[in-house]
């Protein structure tokens, strides 16, 4: 059964309220050591006319490298019209959300994503930048080829900055903090079954948990993969996040 994480609401974009959504993301960044899903109280409905007319008429989108260095590979996934147009004519579904502080493209993914679907507190909507999804979208067969058909996390979107006080990827909606999956029927915890101080490890003897984050990381896709090994606030998650434009 899966592990149960709480979400909070989110208030914005108005300036007046942005410190109460601030205030909202760091006590569930408290909580959690990373992040938390954020989910605004109503989601907008689908795209407009205009949203629509503007994925159909962008540049068809690049094919990312599969291999390559750190974070490279995210690199060639643009925003905008360009990445709506990816979602479209995959059939991925999602809707074009308003504006988030700090997002480009903010989406709200409605479904699975290459056949992987995505989880968190009963919510089956991953709020994130569309850049993100589309990586999702991409590393699905890589994901299925792990057994993966679900991905259960406790966070994306959360408009907040790092302990360092610098720019937080999830502020960006570029991040993703990954706590359980299901593995041909079989749940999988970070906390529990992945083996520290073993490390990142793609031999095929390696605990699936430590391998996995191994193939993540030499995807090229993720500029920051953190596990367990990294430090205290990470013990309970994979941390993946694809770098900013």
């Amino acid at each position: 059964m899966w592990t149960p994480f709480s979400a909070g609401s989110f208030a914005s974009p108005p300036p007046s309220r942005r410190l109460a959504a601030l205030a909202t993301a760091l006590v569930a960044f408290a909580l959690s050591g990373c992040a938390r899903e954020v989910f605004p109280p109503a989601l907008p409905g689908s795209p407009t006319a205009r949203d629509v007319e503007l994925a159909r008429g962008g540049a068809p989108l690049p094919l990312p490298k599969r291999r390559g260095h750190r974070g490279l590979a995210s690199l060639s996934i643009p925003d905008g019209a360009a990445c709506l147009s990816w979602l479209t004519e995959h059939d991925v579904s999602y809707r074009s959300l308003s504006p988030r502080p700090g997002v480009d493209t903010p989406v709200a993914i409605t479904g699975p994503l290459g056949g992987v679907r995505y989880e968190s507190a009963g919510h089956t909507t991953l709020i994130c930048d569309c850049r993100l999804a589309v990586t999702l979208d991409w590393l699905a067969p890589e994901l299925r080829s792990f057994g993966i058909t679900e991905v259960h996390h406790s966070g994306a979107y959360v408009y907040r900055t790092t302990k360092k006080g610098g720019p937080s990827l999830h502020a960006l909606g570029l991040a993703i903090d990954v706590h359980q999956l299901r593995i041909d029927n079989r749940e999988f915890d970070v906390q529990r079954d992945y083996s520290r101080g073993t490390g990142k490890s793609c031999s095929e003897d390696s605990p699936t948990l430590n391998r996995l984050a191994c193939e993540l990381d030499r995807s090229g896709f993720f500029r920051e993969v953190l596990t367990p090994d990294d430090d205290y606030d990470h013990r309970n998650h994979l941390h993946l996040a694809i770098s900013p434009l």
